[in-house]
C-alpha cells in the first residue's frame, strides 16, 4: 500500500463517511459509561449491603463468645481457681457449643490451668496478645489469627478477665472459636458468582475466606491492594482493586466495630467481580456497536463505488499522466474530452504544459551535451589523483569553493560536507599545527612563492594524519590574494616509518649506551658493593623503572641475599634481606637458572616477596651467570599497566653476565687477599715460634694472629696431658685467668676427641663450650 494512500479522493469520502459516524460512536460509548458507572454503583451498594449482613453475623457470633466468657468469669470454679472443677465444667459447656475447639482458663502467670479438652501437657499463653489485653484493659478482648498449640487448630481467640473483690484481674478465662466453622457460615451464605468473602486481623491475617478457605486461611498479606486499603482506611467503605487472588472486583468491606477492646481489628469484606457488575451494560455495548457497524459498512460500500463511478475514474487518468510525465514521458497526453468541468478544464492545462515541457528539454539536452563531456574528463582526472585537490578562501576556516573526491578517503568527510560548510577544513588541522600553517601560508603569499607544508590532521573517525599540501594563492586584479589552490596527500606512512626508526635508534643507543656504562663499572673497580649499586641504578634508568634488587647466591647456605636493592619499603628489606632458594620469583629463578618474565606479578607462581602487587605489575629476574657458574639474581619490577620487551630482556642478560664477571673478580680478589693473611699469619707465627721458647709467648702470639685470619668471638688453645685435655691459653672469654689449667675429658661424645682421634680439622656449625 503505497504510504500516501490515506491522502486519496477515495479515502477523503470515506472518511467523510466515517465523520458521521463518529458522534453516534461517541454516543454510544457515553451511554455504556453511564451505564457501567450505575452498574458500579449498584455493584458497590449490593456488596456494601452483603458486607454490613456479614458484619453482623460475624459481630453477633464475637457479641455471643463475650456473652459466653462473661458468664463463665461470675463461676465460682473459675474464680476459686480449682483446675479439677473447672475443667469438668467446661467439659459439658463444649459440647453444647460445637463452634469452639477450647475453652479455658489462663493464670496470671500465663499458665493453662483449666480446660476443655484438657492439655497434654504444661502449656503457657503469656504471650498471646488476648491475654495481654484482657489483663491490662480488664475488658473483653479479641486475639490475633492463632493456632491452638494443643489440637493445632487455626482459631480466633478471645478473652475475658476473671475479677476478684477488688476489680483486679486474677485469671483469664478464653474461648477459641473454630474458624472452619466460620468459613462454614460463609459458604451457606448466598453471594453472587464469583465474589469472595474474607475476614483479616488487624495484622492482615486472612481469619475467613470463601472460596478457599484451605488455600487462603492463615496467610498474612498486609501488602495485598485490598488488605492495605482496609487497614489503612480503617472504617466503612467501598473500593474497586485487586484481591488476594489478583483478580479484579468491586469490594465493600467493615470492621467489625462496638465490641470493646476490638474497635477496627476485625474486619469484614466482600467482593463482586467486575464482570457481573457489568454484564448487562456490556451486552448492552455489544448490540450498540454491532448495529452501528452495520450501518457504518453500508454507508462506505455506497461512498466506496459512488465515487468511483463520478469522480476518480476521471482522477486516475490525471495521475496516470502525470506520473509518465514525471518518469520523463513528455509525449504524453490525458486523452479526456475537454468540456466546461473542472477535471475537463485541468486535463486541457495538463496538455499544454507537457508539449511545452517535451519542446524545452530538447533544446535543453543540446546545451548541457556539451557541459556533461567537459565535467566527465575532468571527474575522471580527479578521482585518479591520490589525494585530495582543493579550491578555498584565503581565511583561517579554509572555506572550501571546491574539493575533489579523495577528501573522503583522506579525512574520512565527503566533499558535501566540507563544501556546505557541515566541517571546517581548519578544524581538521591538529590545534598545535594550525596556527603555524596559517602563518605560512600568509608568507609565502606575501613572497608570491608557492607553499609546501607538511603537518597533522584529526579524521572523522578520530585517526590522526600526516599529510603534505603544495598550493599557491589565486590573485585578484588588483594582486590581492582572493583564494587558495593546491593538493593534499597523506604522507602518515612515510612519517610513522621515520619516527620508528629513530626510535629504535634511540632506544638502541639508550641500551648500549647503559651496557657500556655496567661493563666501564664492572672493570673500574673491586669493590662489590660500589659494582652492584652502579650497575642497579644504570638498569633501573634504561628500563624506566624505580624498583629493583640484586641478591647473590650463598651455596653453602642455600640462600639469596640482598646486595643491591633500590625502592623497597624500609619496613621489608628484612624481608627479602636473605631468602631461601626455594622462596619467592628470585629462588624460581636460581632453580630454573633460566631469566623469568611475568607481565603480571599477581598470575605469577610465586609472590613477589616484600613488595605489594597490586602496585606493580611486569616483573622480570635474570641469573647472574660467571663460568657456567649461577652467582645470583637481578630483578626489575615495572609499574602497572607496563612490560617488558624481548629486547629488554636481552638487555638485562647482557647486563647480568657483566655484573657476574664483576662479581667473580671482587670474589676472586677476596679470596687472594684472605691467602695473603693466612700466608702472613703462617709467617707471622712460624717466626714467634722460633724466637722464643717461652711456651706462653709462643700461645699468646699464635691467638693474636689467628684473630687476624678466622675473627673468633673467642679461642684456646688445649694441650693433651694424661688423657685429658688442659686449658693453656684463651682469648675472648670473661676471666681469661679463670679459664687456664681447666681440664677436659676425652669421651666418644667429644668433638675434641674426634680431632685427636682422626687428626684433621673439624668444623661444627653449633658446637658446645671447649
Amino acid at each position: 500500500m503505497p504510504r500516501f494512500f490515506f491522502t486519496g479522493l477515495r479515502v477523503r469520502l470515506l472518511l467523510l463517511v466515517l465523520g458521521a459516524v463518529v458522534p453516534v460512536l461517541g454516543l454510544t460509548v457515553y451511554t455504556n459509561t453511564e451505564l457501567r458507572r450505575l452498574a458500579a454503583d449498584h455493584a458497590e451498594a449490593e456488596a456494601l449491603r452483603l458486607v454490613r449482613i456479614a458484619a453482623s453475623d460475624q459481630q453477633d457470633s464475637i457479641h455471643d463468645t463475650r456473652q459466653l466468657l462473661f458468664a463463665l468469669a461470675q463461676l465460682p470454679e473459675l474464680v476459686e481457681e480449682d483446675p479439677v472443677a473447672c475443667s469438668a465444667l467446661l467439659a459439658g459447656l463444649l459440647n453444647q457449643y460445637p463452634q469452639y475447639t477450647r475453652v479455658g482458663a489462663i493464670a496470671p502467670d500465663g499458665d493453662l490451668f483449666c480446660s476443655a479438652p484438657p492439655a497434654e501437657g504444661p502449656v503457657n499463653l503469656a504471650d498471646r496478645d488476648y491475654f495481654q489485653r484482657a489483663f491490662e484493659t480488664r475488658d473483653f478482648a479479641i486475639g490475633s489469627y492463632q493456632e491452638d498449640p494443643v489440637s493445632g487448630r487455626a482459631t480466633l481467640d478471645s478473652g475475658f478477665p476473671v475479677l476478684d473483690e477488688k476489680g483486679q484481674a486474677q485469671a483469664v478465662v478464653f474461648a477459641s472459636l473454630d474458624l472452619a466453622w466460620l468459613n462454614q457460615l460463609a459458604a451457606e451464605a448466598r453471594f453472587p458468582e464469583g465474589s469472595t468473602f474474607t475476614v483479616i486481623d488487624r495484622h492482615g491475617t486472612i481469619l475467613v475466606r470463601y472460596p478457599d478457605p484451605g488455600v487462603w486461611v492463615g496467610q498474612s498479606l498486609p501488602e495485598a491492594p485490598i488488605v492495605e486499603t482496609n487497614l489503612r482506611q480503617q472504617g466503612e467503605g467501598t473500593a474497586e482493586a485487586d484481591g488476594v487472588d489478583g483478580i479484579l472486583r468491586s469490594f465493600a468491606f467493615s470492621p467489625l466495630a462496638g465490641l470493646p477492646g476490638g474497635d477496627g481489628e476485625v474486619y469484614v469484606s466482600i467482593g463482586i467481580p467486575t464482570g457481573v457488575a457489568f454484564s448487562d451494560a456490556n451486552r448492552a455495548l455489544i448490540r450498540n456497536l454491532v448495529g452501528l457497524g452495520l450501518v457504518t459498512m453500508l454507508a462506505l460500500a455506497a461512498a466506496w463505488f459512488g465515487g468511483d463511478l463520478f469522480i476518480l475514474r476521471r482522477v486516475n487518468a490525471l495521475v496516470s499522466a502525470t506520473r509518465r510525465l514525471s518518469a520523463g514521458d513528455l509525449s504524453v497526453r490525458t486523452e479526456l474530452p475537454y468540456g466546461y468541468g473542472e477535471l475537463s478544464q485541468l486535463a486541457r492545462a495538463f496538455d499544454e504544459m507537457a508539449e511545452s515541457l517535451e519542446r524545452r528539454v530538447a533544446e535543453r539536452d543540446q546545451a548541457t551535451q556539451a557541459l556533461q563531456e567537459s565535467k566527465r574528463a575532468l571527474s575522471t582526472l580527479m578521482s585518479n589523483l591520490p589525494g585530495m585537490a582543493y579550491r578555498c578562501l584565503n581565511d583561517r576556516a579554509r572555506t572550501l569553493e571546491f574539493v575533489s573526491e579523495g577528501c573522503l578517503d583522506l579525512t574520512g568527510y565527503p566533499p558535501s560536507d566540507l563544501i556546505q560548510g557541515r566541517t571546517s577544513y581548519a578544524q581538521l588541522i591538529h590545534a598545535e599545527d594550525r596556527e603555524p600553517i596559517w602563518n605560512q601560508i600568509q608568507t609565502a603569499l606575501t613572497k608570491g612563492v608557492p607553499f609546501r607544508l607538511t603537518y597533522r590532521i584529526r579524521t572523522a573517525s578520530g585517526e590522526e594524519k600526516w599529510v603534505w599540501e603544495q598550493g599557491r594563492g589565486v590573485l585578484s586584479s588588483d594582486r590581492a590574494p582572493i583564494a587558495l589552490e593546491g593538493f593534499i596527500i597523506d604522507i602518515t606512512e612515510r612519517v610513522l616509518a621515520h619516527q620508528t626508526l629513530e626510535q629504535r635508534v634511540a632506544d638502541r643507543t639508550r641500551e648500549l649506551s647503559a651496557l657500556y656504562d655496567v661493563t666501564a663499572v664492572a672493570s673500574a673497580s673491586l669493590e662489590l658493593e660500589t659494582v652492584l649499586d652502579r650497575s642497579l641504578d644504570r638498569v633501573l634508568t634504561v628500563m624506566g623503572s624505580q624498583l629493583g634488587a640484586i641478591h647473590l647466591l650463598d651455596e653453602m647456605e642455600g640462600t639469596l641475599h640482598l646486595a643491591s636493592g633500590r625502592g623497597i619499603p624500609a619496613d621489608q628489606v628484612a624481608r627479602i634481606s636473605s631468602v631461601p632458594v626455594g622462596s619467592g620469583l628470585v629462588g624460581l629463578v636460581i632453580e630454573q637458572g633460566d631469566s623469568l618474565v611475568l607481565s603480571d606479578i599477581s598470575a605469577g607462581p610465586r609472590p613477589l616477596l616484600a613488595i605489594p602487587a597490586s602496585d606493580f605489575q611486569g616483573y622480570v629476574g635474570v641469573p647472574i651467570r660467571a663460568r657456567g657458574r649461577v652467582l645470583g639474581v637481578i630483578s626489575v619490577v615495572l609499574e602497572r599497566g607496563r612490560s617488558f620487551t624481548s629486547e629488554e630482556v636481552a638487555l638485562l642478560d647482557s647486563i647480568a653476565d657483566q655484573i657476574g664477571v664483576a662479581v667473580e673478580n671482587a670474589r676472586l680478589y677476596d679470596a687472594e687477599q684472605v691467602r695473603r693473611r693466612q700466608a702472613d699469619t703462617l709467617l707471622e707465627v712460624a717466626s714467634a715460634v722460633g724466637s722464643t721458647l717461652e711456651l706462653d709467648q709462643v700461645l699468646s702470639h699464635i691467638l693474636d694472629q689467628l684473630q687476624r685470619v678466622v675473627g673468633y668471638d673467642s679461642a684456646s688453645v688445649q694441650l693433651l696431658q694424661q688423657g685429658s685435655l688442659q686449658v693453656v691459653a684463651g682469648r675472648g672469654f670473661p676471666n681469661e685467668r679463670q679459664v687456664l689449667g681447666i681440664t677436659f675429658p676425652l669421651n666418644e661424645e667429644s668433638p675434641n676427641q674426634k680431632v685427636i682421634r682422626e687428626g684433621r680439622p673439624l668444623s661444627l656449625a653449633d658446637a658446645p663450650t671447649l
